[in-house]
């Protein structure tokens, strides 16, 4: 059965254009379309377009954000049978594709295989337009993918030019899904801040992508975890993203959060909870004391629920109350 999905998101000549499109046959009836994401998506991109098609054993969601410099998609699959659909690729552009779950084979137009997407295994695809078929086997498959403007592309990848031409695969290391963790939970923004906001976690991701084409694995694996773990900690605070807890962390990067506390401390002489806890209230600090933020936005801002047990928690650490910090 061959499945496919077509989508036209909004755009015009001031923004970027879409580069891909996957479609639906109109010969599938009970397939029924919706601007709502099904209960059990992985991730819900707050700032996002949402689009989401169903039939009675597999769904496919795709949220999509289309800033000035970049186009931003998040592709999921869920089947419990084999599954096809078409996919159309508009125009020439690079392509930055991330699976972080199941497997996406790609067929050309004669049915030969020209591209196989694998869990955590990066690949960037620089290609023409055209129409292929795209399958997936049963369960679940999750891609991050983005293009960038050419404009930038070409200013930032001068004298790298055989780095984006290269088309074997690379890992997509904790550091990566650290940041784009932190792009799939981005607090919704009004535009040029949105956009600004965004382009920060894309900038470390192709930094970081570049860096494994360019030279080998350092380091410890746990320590990467650790690092890329406060990574995402600093991140998501900076850009006042949704309130972090250990467990949602660990999850993110297929581990326990045991696990993850362990690695921290291991590397780091601390539990992560209680760097989690100090980054909060450093955020607190700079957020009362530059930005003159009332205490109660700031404590659910940054998940208390509880607003005496912030002061309480912020004398603790500062010798002073939040009030006092406060900026006139």
């Amino acid at each position: 059965m061959i499945v496919c999905i077509q989508f036209f998101p909004l755009f015009n000549h001031k923004h970027m254009l879409p580069s891909l499109r996957i479609h639906i046959p109109e010969h599938h009836p009970r397939v029924v379309a919706s601007a709502r994401l099904p209960a059990g998506v992985s991730y819900r991109v707050s700032y996002s377009q949402k689009r989401s098609w169903r039939a009675d054993d597999w769904w496919i969601s795709m949220q999509t954000y289309d800033a000035r410099h970049a186009y931003v998609y998040l592709i999921e699959v869920f089947t419990e049978r084999p599954l096809q659909f078409g996919v159309e690729c508009l125009r020439r552009d690079l392509r930055w594709l991330y699976p972080l779950s199941g497997a996406f084979s790609v067929a050309g137009a004669a049915g030969r295989e020209a591209l196989k997407l694998t869990a955590d295994e990066h690949l960037r695809v620089l290609s023409g337009p055209g129409n292929h078929v795209a399958s997936v086997q049963s369960g679940r498959h999750l891609l991050f993918a983005f293009v960038l403007d050419w404009g930038w592309t070409r200013r930032y990848a001068r004298h790298a030019l055989a780095y984006l031409r290269r088309p074997f695969p690379v890992p997509i290391t904790a550091g990566i899904r650290g940041h784009l963790l932190t792009l799939a939970n981005l607090t919704p923004q009004d535009g040029l801040v949105m956009d600004a906001d965004i382009y920060w976690p894309i900038a470390r991701i192709t930094h970081l992508t570049r860096q494994l084409y360019e030279t080998p694995a350092i380091g410890s694996e746990t320590l990467e975890l650790a690092l890329a773990a406060r990574n995402y900690i600093t991140d998501s605070l900076r850009l006042d993203g949704i309130p972090l807890t250990i467990g949602a962390i660990a999850a993110h990067f297929g581990v326990t959060s045991g696990h993850l506390s362990r690695m921290h401390k291991k590397h780091y002489g601390q539990p992560l909870q209680a760097y989690l806890m100090r980054q909060r209230l450093n955020t607190a600090y700079r957020l009362l004391s530059e930005e003159g933020r009332s205490v109660s936005a700031v404590a659910y801002q940054l998940g208390f629920s509880d607003v005496q047990a912030f002061n309480k928690l912020f004398r603790k650490y500062f010798g002073v109350a939040p009030s006092e910090t406060r900026r006139r």
